[in-house]
């Protein structure tokens, strides 16, 4: 009876856990996480790039895990395919206004930015994929550390990037508590045969 109870009791905690993003759980191993076929980017220390999470989205077709070995999986950064658009930029802002706004519903309002560097040429309409395509202009939404989060998440950021005059993509990076020590680590490891 005693051994029913308990695990009914382990059955009942696992009900009401919450997995991160994607289905992708915060602190996780690059082992536990071996049947998302994981593949190592070169010349990246610790980062790995799947198309098959546990819960894929339809707006993302990439996904960038950077997993140490001291804090495990700390940091999902999730790619589109290419958005056709105009010289205005109106389809990929479209999208990245539709996600953000998914996102905010889940995670709060976000800060926004879109804006020129000052002294940039690009800055008439017609300009705006272009000045992305330069990075004289960013198109980005960051939702900063909530109290309270079950799903591990300390912060995350929605970035539109230009990749021609008439294509850009779709970035969001989700960054668990251990997010900076985690890359702090990547970078020092990349760098250690300087």
């Amino acid at each position: 009876m005693k051994r029913i109870i308990i695990c009914l009791a382990l059955c009942a905690l696992s009900c009401f856990a919450v997995a991160g993003p994607f289905g992708l759980d915060f602190g996780a191993s690059a082992g536990s996480l071996s049947k998302l076929k994981l593949k190592k980017v070169p010349n990246q220390e610790f980062w790995y790039t799947t198309k098959t999470p546990p819960n894929p989205h339809n707006d993302f077709s990439e996904y960038r895990l950077l997993i140490t070995p001291t804090h495990g999986l700390c940091r999902i950064d999730a790619f589109s395919s290419a958005v056709a658009t105009d010289v205005y930029g109106e389809k990929l802002r479209s999208r990245f206004y539709w996600v953000k706004d998914a996102l905010s519903k889940k995670y709060g309002d976000a800060t926004e930015v879109d804006g020129l560097k000052p002294g940039s040429i690009w800055s008439e309409p017609r300009d705006y994929m272009t000045s992305l395509v330069k990075e004289e202009r960013q198109l980005v939404a960051f939702w900063e550390e909530e109290a309270g989060r079950s799903d591990g998440v300390e912060s995350l950021m929605l970035t539109a990037r230009g990749l021609t005059d008439s294509s850009g993509l779709i970035a969001l990076t989700y960054f668990s508590k251990d997010g900076p020590a985690c890359m702090k680590l990547s970078q020092s490891k990349r760098d250690s045969s300087l």
